[in-house]
């Protein structure tokens, strides 16, 4: 029996370190993986399939809401999309 295929969102131009080893975990493990994105995406390994997100869920259905960080820290706010309506 196939792994089940996962399914990724990412918002952005470049994944990080964590993301591409959570990808590389999955497909390690006999996952297919899916990638929905926005917009071009620069390092996505060429194991993956990726899927246009507006397909999915629209951006403008996201929600986006700021997130407030504490006074010893960075500002301005970071911004997560996070949500669908």
């Amino acid at each position: 029996m196939a792994a089940p295929a996962v399914n990724m969102l990412w918002i952005g131009d470049r994944l990080g370190r964590v993301e591409l080893l959570s990808i590389a975990s999955w497909l390690a493990c006999g996952h297919a993986v899916r990638l929905h994105v926005y917009k071009p995406v620069a390092n996505v390994p060429a194991e993956v399939d990726v899927i246009d997100a507006e397909l999915t869920v629209p951006f403008t259905s996201m929600s986006v809401y700021a997130i407030g960080r504490p006074a010893l820290m960075r500002s301005p706010p970071t911004i997560s999309a996070i949500g669908f309506s």
